[in-house]
């Protein structure tokens, strides 16, 4: 549990990092998978992140 904590403290201190890195996947995997809400999940990963 004390790894989940360190990674998500990360994430949140680079934010702008994760967020480009999940528009990259997300738009990779969408091109093997029509209809992925690519922005959705960008969005929801900010929400998360509190972006």
């Amino acid at each position: 549990m004390e790894k989940l904590k360190t990674a998500f403290a990360w994430a949140r201190a680079n934010k702008g990092t994760v967020l480009a890195v999940t528009a990259v996947l997300a738009g990779a995997v969408a091109h093997f998978v029509p209809g992925l809400p690519k922005e959705a999940i960008v969005n929801a990963v900010a929400v998360i992140l509190g972006a």
